[in-house]
């Protein structure tokens, strides 16, 4: 998908006609269609296991609802093994686990990465074990 690092790797990006990008505008639709009046315009995607591919499906959903006029604001909410950063090339950190411990949110967003698309990511991954 190109050999610049500076430049996002989604697939919805750089190749919009895919067979897998138009099924998540299918997903997309779906979404848009299905669900008549939601409470939130949340959406979380997960699965039973890792690499499955819950990221996948995340980031590019995310590029393709940008691409159709919706702003979005993509949290890597993954405290384990965030690597949607490496994606986009940007830092990892700070992120949502800078926010969750009383840090600021302000400046942590990455606004349009992607037109209309900004990200939060997971920020430092720390595993805090506690006695049983």
């Amino acid at each position: 998908m190109g050999n610049n690092p500076s430049r996002p790797r989604i697939l919805a990006a750089v190749f919009p006609d895919d067979i897998a990008v138009e099924g998540l505008r299918s997903l997309r639709t779906a979404l848009q269609f299905g669900v008549l009046k939601p409470g939130n315009n949340i959406l979380m995607i997960t699965g039973p296991r890792p690499a499955v591919g819950k990221s996948f499906v995340a980031m590019n959903l995310a590029a393709v609802v940008a691409a159709a006029g919706k702003r979005i604001l993509l949290v890597d909410a993954d405290m384990r093994r965030s690597d949607l950063h490496s994606y986009f090339s940007i830092n990892n950190k700070p992120g949502l686990s800078e926010v969750l411990t009383g840090g600021e949110l302000g400046g942590i967003i990455h606004h349009q990465v992607l037109p209309n698309l900004d990200v939060l990511m997971a920020g430092s991954l720390r595993i805090v074990r506690r006695n049983c």
